[in-house]
């Protein structure tokens, strides 16, 4: 009997609703012999397991530091608006950074780069939620108690009859997930498979994953 090396895997939030589990299920065929155990915390706590080595490899979302960590692009996404349809912003085509101004806001703890942007535009935002829950944001929008702002891949996940989806204006702002580990370290022979199968599983699979803006 093969006793399993169990890997040890840090991901920010986000990360495996877009894989979804046929990931995890397709590299457990492929390598058997290798257990996986996942944790999914906040950037800075996954940054935390990285270096002190209490984890293998993480997924986290940009900036990366690079004098710290090695770093792989894994996916890239782009950031969007959840509305619900009795909204007046439901009919526009895109949405600026000033339409938001006095709206009430719902984000997401790990995808809130975007609220740095508006504060760049002089737009205080008025954020009503804060969460680490995707169905709870899609919920809060469907109930029009706030406008969501998210990224496509969550947006599309659970998207609500009376909640549309809607980019911005600037669509060059994206929320970027990286494969990372602790810079220059030896990597074991299972961090290695499980890296080189996760960059080349995704470039197979992202067509059959959720849309993209």
């Amino acid at each position: 009997k093969t006793n399993k090396r169990i890997l040890k895997i840090a991901t920010t939030t986000g990360v495996f609703r877009y894989v979804t589990l046929k990931f995890i299920n397709d590299f457990q065929k492929q390598y058997p012999y290798i257990g996986l155990e996942i944790i999914e915390q906040l950037d800075p706590t996954v940054n935390e397991l990285v270096w002190n080595e209490i984890v293998d490899i993480a997924f986290n979302s940009a900036p990366i530091n690079l004098l710290k960590y090695d770093a792989d692009l894994f996916s890239s996404h782009h950031y969007c608006l959840l509305i619900n349809k009795s909204h007046p912003l439901s009919t526009k085509e895109f949405i600026s950074y000033t339409d938001l101004k006095d709206y009430p806001l719902a984000i997401i703890r790990s995808f809130n780069y975007y609220i740095n942007e508006l504060y760049q535009a002089n737009i205080t935002p008025n954020i009503v939620y804060e969460t680490m829950d995707i169905n709870f944001l899609n919920e809060i929008v469907e109930q029009n108690h706030a406008i969501g702002i998210s990224v496509d891949f969550a947006a599309f996940s659970n998207l609500g009859p009376n909640s549309v989806i809607k980019p911005f204006t600037n669509s060059n702002c994206t929320w970027d997930s990286y494969l990372i580990t602790k810079k220059n370290k030896t990597l074991s022979s299972e961090t290695v498979l499980f890296k080189e199968f996760s960059l080349s599983w995704l470039n197979q699979n992202k067509h059959n994953l959720y849309p993209s803006l």
